[in-house]
């Protein structure tokens, strides 16, 4: 989310996940920027995150989906003296 709005490509890969075990899920990379342009007020900003959508496809069983931990990294390049843009990526 950026400025507390959806922002950026769509990671979704409509894999489903096996019930009843415990499944980690990496998305983008440090050379990822999700379609975004970022700039260092944009990631410190309080409205600076992530959304998470999730959806049981089973209509005959209710499932719980519980999400322990979200995790996002953000890896930046300083500009160089004279140039004021800096490179950011998250995953």
């Amino acid at each position: 989310m950026v400025s507390g709005s959806l922002a950026g490509d769509d990671k979704a890969t409509g894999t489903q996940l096996a019930y009843e075990t415990n499944q980690s899920r990496t998305y983008g990379g440090a050379a990822d920027v999700w379609g975004n342009s970022l700039t260092t007020a944009i990631v410190n900003a309080s409205n600076f995150g992530v959304a998470l959508q999730m959806r049981n496809d089973n209509s005959l069983n209710n499932r719980d989906i519980r999400v322990y931990t979200i995790e996002i990294r953000v890896t930046y390049e300083e500009p160089e003296v004279g140039n004021t843009g800096a490179f950011f990526s998250f995953f």
